[in-house]
């Protein structure tokens, strides 16, 4: 009905723009980098300058790193605290309490007179980042019916990849300051009023024994047509069966089903891929073409490579529902594996 398509029409809406907002906080360093000649914990930033001017350049480096890299050790912290706020609050809940302080750490970041004042921002960023994340993917594939539910995730990879395009273009035109006002309102505020409207998921709501409400929420996502009793009686009974499996019971059937090599082998794959550069790329990029001295405007040139990535990220999508993910994944490794020697 029209109805159910406005309101998944309103959802992704929604979960789009959060992911906007992940890859706006990743991709900040990538630019603002370059706008900082040097960082001190001792020194004082000086308002309304396009620059972090500071003096002390015998800790330029290490603060560096820590300003491209604390968001990532916050989002491994957020992550666990993700986990166990929607295990309490629901998705939903977790997302209205993130979003406002995701708000908050932009324009805290515009304020900060200090820099150890910034460093402190960007790890809180850090920590709504992986909170958002894990819970707008979660939310994501409770409300998505199976057969979307992979492209649907497709399209959130994908917004990431879209806001960190932005705030690539944004960062050659304005100063890190406004870029980072433009960021709160623009990728914050909007998903917050958005999600006000949605109702919460309907497992989370089953799990909760709140089946009246589950069964609302379903409608609203399914329309009044869709047999929704049937869908919550089978989302009622795989309740049932995971809280009465002990957590020894599900191991011995990963183990006996042979799941136990694939979660092995994506662990390791999950881990190691932590060390291909991708981080350490987007967090220098503008820095990196202009270590390397050569004859192109450093921020066209990253522009170019947030295009790549969008467009990497939806050629992903469209062939994965096609060929399935291993296809592409095996195929990827092969072409990254020479890029990484070269470099």
């Amino acid at each position: 009905s029209k109805e159910a398509l406005r309101n998944q029409a309103l959802v992704s809406i929604v979960m789009v723009f959060i992911q906007l907002n992940i890859g706006a906080t990743v991709g900040y360093a990538g630019v603002v980098m370059s706008q900082i000649p040097a960082i001190s914990l001792d020194q004082n930033i000086i308002a309304n300058s396009r620059n972090f001017s500071l003096k002390n350049p015998s800790t330029l480096e290490y603060n560096k790193a820590l300003f491209s890299s604390l968001p990532f050790l916050g989002g491994a912290f957020g992550s666990v605290v993700g986990g166990i706020s929607q295990a309490h609050l629901g998705q939903r809940r977790t997302l209205l309490l993130a979003l406002p302080t995701a708000s908050i750490t932009w324009i805290s970041l515009t304020l900060a007179t200090s820099t150890a004042g910034v460093l402190a921002v960007r790890f809180l960023q850090g920590l709504v980042m992986g909170s958002m994340l894990v819970s707008s993917y979660s939310f994501t594939s409770e409300v998505a019916k199976a057969e979307v539910r992979g492209f649907v995730n497709g399209i959130l990879a994908i917004s990431q990849e879209v806001g960190l395009l932005l705030v690539f273009w944004m960062g050659s035109i304005i100063t890190w300051r406004s870029l980072a006002v433009i960021c709160s309102f623009g990728l914050t505020i909007i998903p917050f009023f958005g999600i006000i409207f949605i109702h919460d998921s309907p497992r989370w709501l089953a799990m909760c024994k709140s089946l009246d409400e589950a069964y609302d929420a379903l409608v609203f996502y399914r329309s009044s047509a869709y047999d929704s009793k049937s869908e919550l009686f089978i989302i009622n009974e795989q309740i049932k069966s995971t809280k009465s499996s002990k957590l020894m019971n599900q191991l011995k059937t990963i183990r006996i089903d042979n799941y136990t090599h694939s979660i092995i082998f994506l662990t390791i794959y999950v881990f190691v891929g932590q060390f291909t550069g991708n981080i350490v790329l987007v967090s220098n990029i503008v820095s990196i073409f202009n270590d390397a001295d050569v004859d192109v405007d450093e921020y066209a040139s990253t522009i170019v490579i947030g295009i790549a990535r969008v467009a990497g990220a939806f050629a992903f999508t469209c062939i994965n529902e096609q060929v399935g993910r291993r296809a592409v994944l095996i195929p990827a490794l092969y072409f990254c594996t020479p890029c990484l020697i070269i470099t």
